[in-house]
C-alpha cells in the first residue's frame, strides 16, 4: 500500500516539474526579444529600459512635473539613456578584450595598460553623463522643485553609499545600536 502512494507522489511531482519547465521555457521565448534590446522605444519614440523608465517616472511624480516638464524629461532621459547604454556597451567590449589579453600567457603589459586607461576614461564618461543628466533635469525644474530634487539626490546617494557611510564614502564604525546583544 505504501509503495502505491509513493509511486503516485513521485509521478505527481514529476508531472509538476515538467509543467514548470515547459512554462519557463515558453515564457523565456516570448520575453526574450524585449529583454535583449537595451534600446527599446516607448510609445512616444523615446529610448528606455524598465529600470530607467521607472526612475524617470519616479522623478516626475515626486517633483509633480506638469505635462510640458514631463515631455522635456522624456527628451532628456531618452538622449541620456541612449548615450549611457552606448558607453556601457563600449565598456563591456573593452573589458572583454582586456580579460582575453590578460588570460594569454604572453600578455602585453603595454596593451593591458592602454585598455585599463580606456576603461577608466569610459567610466569617467559615465560619471559625466550622470552629472549632465541631473543638471539637465534640474534646469527644467521650478525653484521649489529644484530644492526638492536636491534633497531626493541626497537620499539616493545615502542609499547607494549605505547607512553607516561618511560623506566621502568610507565606512564609519558602527555605533552598535543595531548589533545583536
Amino acid at each position: 500500500m505504501k509503495k502505491n502512494w509513493l509511486t503516485i507522489i513521485v509521478i505527481f511531482l514529476l508531472a509538476a516539474n515538467i509543467a514548470l519547465l515547459l512554462t519557463l521555457l515558453l515564457r523565456k521565448d516570448i520575453s526574450a526579444p524585449d529583454s535583449q534590446d537595451p534600446f527599446r522605444k516607448n510609445k512616444s519614440g523615446h529610448f528606455f529600459n524598465n529600470r530607467a523608465n521607472r526612475f524617470d517616472e519616479h522623478i516626475a511624480e515626486e517633483l509633480k512635473f506638469n505635462d510640458k516638464q514631463r515631455e522635456q524629461l522624456g527628451l532628456i532621459a531618452s538622449g541620456f539613456h541612449h548615450e549611457k547604454f552606448s558607453v556601457i556597451e563600449k565598456i563591456k567590449t573593452v573589458k572583454g578584450t582586456y580579460l582575453e589579453n590578460l588570460a594569454t600567457e604572453s600578455a602585453n603589459s603595454g596593451l593591458l595598460s592602454e585598455l585599463a586607461d580606456s576603461l577608466g576614461t569610459l567610466h569617467a564618461t559615465l560619471i559625466k553623463l550622470d552629472h549632465e543628466f541631473y543638471k539637465n533635469i534640474k534646469s527644467i525644474c521650478t525653484a521649489e522643485q529644484a530644492h526638492k530634487f536636491d534633497s531626493l539626490g541626497k537620499v539616493h546617494i545615502n542609499k547607494v553609499k549605505g547607512e553607516n557611510c561618511r560623506d566621502d564614502g568610507r565606512r564609519q564604525k558602527s555605533s552598535g545600536k543595531n548589533m545583536p546583544q
